[in-house]
């Protein structure tokens, strides 16, 4: 579930909840006092029939203003209490709606305060998990940069490895030249000066006889 479902369920079950006893409290004594009313109607129809044939009564007797005005005075004292009780259900009937209608401005006020803290909690919740997100995708292009520039190095290393193993080889391969060079040169510095031997010794060997000596005169 969302959190933020999460915190609004629960703030309305709370608010149901109270408002559930409020509301069978307020049933009750709307019940109560509908039973009252009927009450009271019933005594006064049942006082009515009463008074009326008491008053038919009076025109039997000697007395009938005497006993009018007893049956008046006692009848105006039932129906003045059967009144004050009418009263009282009214005033209570307007406390109840009056407390009705701040319950229900007290319930809408704590539903919107319930919504906007809901909504406060979702928020921090998103930005948490946005802060989250952003920092793991700062990890991953840590770790991507990281990797690159260990690639870079290991480039670059393996280059320079390349470039001194040929250094290397140019190197061995130029000794190596020189080595020949070196050996043609001695060989043909030796071919130059057994050439200048035999060509010495030949002169030697095919050198003219000495002209004979002048004859004495």
């Amino acid at each position: 579930m969302n959190p933020k479902s999460f915190v609004v369920s629960v703030g309305m079950f709370c608010l149901l909840c109270l408002t559930g006893g409020w509301v069978c409290a307020q049933t009750a004594t709307e019940a109560s006092n509908a039973a009252e009313r009927n009450r009271i109607g019933a005594e006064r129809a049942q006082f009515e029939l009463t008074f009326n044939a008491e008053n038919k009564a009076c025109y039997k007797k000697f007395f009938v203003n005497n006993c009018l005005n007893k049956i008046k005075a006692r009848r105006q004292e039932v129906l003045s209490d059967l009144k004050r009780q009418e009263t009282a259900l009214n005033d209570q009937d307007r406390k109840a709606r009056g407390a009705e209608q701040v319950n229900k401005t007290e319930e809408k006020a704590s539903l919107q305060k319930q919504r906007e803290a809901a909504d406060k909690a979702g928020q921090a919740l998103r930005d948490g998990q946005d802060r989250q997100v952003r920092e793991q995708q700062k990890n991953t292009d840590r770790a991507v940069a990281k990797s690159g520039e260990q690639a870079k190095v290991e480039a670059l290393a393996s280059r320079i490895k390349n470039n001194q193993e040929k250094a290397a080889a140019r190197a061995v391969k130029q000794a190596s030249i020189a080595a020949e060079v070196k050996k043609f040169e001695t060989r043909q510095a030796e071919a130059l000066e057994r050439k200048d031997r035999q060509a010495k010794d030949q002169a030697a060997r095919t050198k003219p006889a000495a002209a004979p000596l002048p004859v004495p005169p």
